[in-house]
């Protein structure tokens, strides 16, 4: 309900084929109509059960967000080269005013984590570029060549942990469908 400045990154998506066509970076106004928590975007997802005060126009928003992640992920996944783990999330929950430690909860990636991972990812991804083509100094990691030794390592890790096969990782390519 407030105007809040924001430094936002507006991305045009094919929507047949979920790739990013164009990109704007701007200064911007938000003004927060609505806040969603990960548990209803998820609950939505799972069954398109509604919260009783959403507005047909918060729906159908977060329907549209839900098609292009998804297709943006497809996209993604078909076009570059991830390892797409979903992992466990365990959270400490304490008393704040105590400090007293009450309990673990144990979170596992939904849905929800994974939209609002893509776009954050896309948005990433798009300002490095930006930041390369215009050969603009930033700090960003990049990942070194891999060594056989340590590819080993990691799959026996993910079978052990997760148990799953990762497949011949040496070419970058081949991946665990997790």
């Amino acid at each position: 309900g407030k105007d809040s400045l924001a430094h936002s990154v507006i991305l045009t998506i094919n929507k047949e084929t979920g790739e990013i066509k164009h990109y704007k970076r701007c200064r911007s106004l938000v003004n927060i109509r609505k806040r969603l928590n990960f548990t209803q975007v998820e609950n939505y997802i799972k069954t398109k059960t509604t919260e009783t005060d959403w507005s047909p126009e918060v729906v159908e928003n977060l329907d549209h967000l839900i098609s292009v992640y998804r297709i943006m992920r497809e996209y993604r996944d078909k076009n570059e080269k991830f390892l797409n783990l979903s992992t466990t999330e365990i959270r400490i929950l304490r008393n704040d005013k105590t400090g007293e430690i009450t309990g673990l909860e144990r979170k596992k990636q939904g849905e929800a984590d994974k939209m609002v991972e893509e776009y954050m990812l896309a948005a990433n991804s798009t300002v490095g570029k930006e930041l390369v083509n215009n050969r603009i100094p930033g700090i960003y990691r990049i990942h070194p060549e891999h060594f056989e030794s340590k590819l080993q390592e990691f799959s026996q890790f993910v079978e052990d942990v997760f148990g799953l096969s990762t497949g011949d990782l040496s070419s970058g390519r081949e991946a665990c469908k997790c």
